[in-house]
């Protein structure tokens, strides 16, 4: 219980900064750490309640089937010593499949073709750009779209092992994982907790660096000679109300820019620390 009435002082109580304005560190990231685990538990449930519904769709068995089907009867792409070469005519092209009208704006905004092939002619950004595609195969690279911001990204064929694909093999692989796509639901929400505890971890302690930083200023400007090492120690607890505005905006898939988290962290410094100086005397 006292954990949950720290997060409340944390957002709001200058007496309690005053009085821990010399934590030890072992505390202040005793807490911290405790933050961000529950921080990251809430966070793995937010997204996968937004997300298991897709994934679980995406390898439901007729899904699998349908995506086995969307791989061309008379396509054999084979992959021998980092080139690829195929047995049918190129460029060969595989169309996005027809999306209902109420996708109308997903299919504004994605590519034309799902595949394209060209193990004929010579790479470049430019062919890849003219091919209009969500992924491009040529001789040497597989070039695909992140997302659909248009980042793309370009893997080597060499790293790639010497394959034959074609339909039969598609539906062979898809018939050895089914068993066990059972678990990789469980094993996804693990993954997602462990990244984002990590990913938490590491942004919020690089961030109050720099915020300690501003903390010191204000501080040096309110005559309140704060050293660096107390600041971030403070800043454990005051970086509370920034993680818990970006748990709040997640829940709507909102991410709040940088400087929005600069402008809590500035507000909350200024609202509780009032009393310090007469602690560090």
């Amino acid at each position: 219980m006292s954990f949950f009435k720290t997060i409340k002082d944390s957002i709001y109580n200058p007496e309690f900064y005053s009085a821990n304005a010399n934590v030890s560190a072992k505390k202040a990231f005793g807490y911290f750490f405790k933050l961000i685990l529950i921080s990251a538990l809430i966070l793995t449930i937010i997204y996968g309640i937004i997300y298991i519904p897709k994934v679980a769709f995406f390898l439901s068995p007729s899904n699998v089937e349908s995506m086995i089907k969307m791989y061309p009867q008379d396509l054999a792409v084979t992959i021998k010593d980092g080139h690829a070469s195929t047995n049918v005519k190129e460029p060969y092209i595989v169309a996005f499949p027809a999306l209902p009208k109420s996708s109308a704006s997903v299919a504004s905004a994605q590519p034309k073709n799902l595949v394209v092939i060209d193990t004929v002619d010579d790479f470049s950004m430019d062919a890849f750009a003219k091919a209009d595609t969500a992924i491009m195969l040529t001789k040497d690279y597989l070039i695909s779209r992140r997302d659909s911001t248009g980042q793309i990204s370009v893997q080597k064929l060499q790293s790639m092992p010497n394959v034959v694909i074609d339909r039969a093999k598609i539906s062979d692989w898809a018939g050895k994982i089914q068993p066990y796509l059972f678990i990789f639901i469980p094993l996804m929400m693990i993954g997602m907790y462990i990244g984002l505890f990590v990913a938490l971890t590491a942004s919020n302690l690089f961030f109050l660096l720099i915020l300690s930083l501003i903390g010191m200023l204000i501080a040096a400007i309110r005559k309140m000679p704060l050293k660096y090492g107390q600041t971030y120690k403070l800043g454990l607890y005051l970086i509370t109300s920034v993680i818990l505005v970006d748990i709040i905006f997640a829940i709507f898939s909102i991410h709040i820019a940088w400087y929005i988290s600069i402008l809590i962290y500035i507000l909350v410094f200024i609202n509780n620390i009032k009393i310090v100086r007469s602690q560090t005397k």
